[in-house]
């Protein structure tokens, strides 16, 4: 219905052949022609870049969350420990504040074991700067001396 609609008189026994979808799929719409569909996870559009893009867009704005706030560096540290030795505390801060990163940058040059950690977080978020403040503390404290 939506090509006879679209293409009326011009509506020919070719560009009904474009109606031929898989059953169950669901309509991706297309303001410039021929609807694509997605079928169990797989996404078909016409083969015309002029078609594909905005209907690409249109379904990646849809299936992908919007971007959070700009992220912006609240804190750098640096510890006198190995990578290895808060890897699981780093892990477990991360699982706690899904929204926070935290990069951890092994100090080169031969020098002794030192790491930085930089969190990244949102401004507003208050709760991941104040559990990484507390996260530094406690290694510092097990990792002193």
């Amino acid at each position: 219905a939506l090509l006879a609609a679209h293409y009326g008189e011009r509506y020919t026994a070719q560009r009904q052949r474009m109606a031929d979808l898989p059953a169950g799929c669901e309509l991706l719409p297309n303001p410039g022609g021929a609807p694509g569909f997605a079928a169990d996870g797989v996404y078909a559009f016409p083969g015309f870049p002029r078609m594909l893009q905005p209907m690409a867009r249109a379904l990646l704005e849809a299936l992908l969350p919007a971007p959070a706030a700009p992220a912006s560096v609240t804190r750098d540290v640096t510890l006198a420990v190995m990578e290895g030795d808060i890897a699981l505390a780093v892990e477990a801060f991360c699982r706690e504040h899904p929204r926070a990163r935290v990069g951890i940058y092994p100090a080169a040059g031969g020098g002794p074991p030192a790491v930085t950690l930089r969190l990244r977080a949102a401004a507003a978020d208050r709760a991941a700067q104040e559990a990484f403040a507390a996260l530094v503390e406690r290694l510092r404290d097990e990792f002193a001396g």
